[in-house]
């Protein structure tokens, strides 16, 4: 699939429908959806400082409010609140054809060993991947997005999972990752149109997010 190819929608109204959570809203003219896409939320992030060792954990606004305004091409969107306290923060890449993603903060302060970073990444693949209106997921291979600086007593990198499949007569692709930081629990889904080039690197994105919040 190439970009402008026939029934290709607008990447500002197809992401949010592909990652099945509020992205980066859609500009009314398609012209305009690179821009909006690159618009901060009104408070900008700060770098991140790696905490002391008795220092207090961070809630999930503060850890969300980090998050890099630009990532692997991916230009940070607006902040969400979710249910139980949870941020959200969408990302998108510039262009008509364009990859989505969302980066989700949730449970500050819960301890993760490997055993419920393994139970988070089921959860989140199964969310991924429930069969949805024009929308038909699957999860491929796994794999593990290295630490650039490892936090003590949290396990390192992230565990992830590549999604494939259709949305309408689209071919999609995507990846699904979860991880510790600073205390909370990551789970970020990147999905994008299935091409050649493809319009957003997943992988890459993954790892400036986590190399970000580690302050590498």
């Amino acid at each position: 699939m190439r970009a402008g190819g026939a029934g290709l929608a607008p990447a500002g109204l197809l992401l949010p429908l592909l990652l099945g959570c509020q992205a980066v809203p859609p500009a009314a003219d398609p012209a305009e959806a690179p821009a909006a896409a690159a618009a901060p939320v009104a408070e900008a992030p700060t770098a991140p400082a790696r905490p002391a060792a008795n220092a207090p954990v961070p809630n999930a606004l503060a850890i969300a409010r980090r998050l890099p305004a630009e990532a692997a091409g991916f230009h940070r969107g607006n902040l969400t609140a979710l249910r139980g306290g949870g941020q959200e923060v969408g990302y998108r890449t510039t262009g008509l054809t364009a990859a989505g993603a969302t980066v989700e903060v949730h449970r500050p302060g819960l301890a993760l060993d490997a055993g419920g970073l393994d139970r988070a990444l089921a959860e989140l693949v199964r969310e991924a991947t429930q069969p949805a209106p024009a929308r038909s997921l699957s999860a491929q291979s796994h794999l593990s997005i290295p630490d650039p600086r490892p936090e003590r007593g949290a396990p390192p990198g992230l565990a992830c999972a590549e999604t494939a499949g259709t949305y309408g007569r689209e071919r999609v692709a995507g990846l699904v990752c979860v991880g510790a930081a600073q205390g909370a629990l990551l789970r970020l889904r990147v999905l994008m149109p299935d091409q050649d080039p493809p319009p957003g690197d997943a992988r890459a994105f993954a790892t400036a997010i986590l190399a970000a919040l580690r302050g590498a």
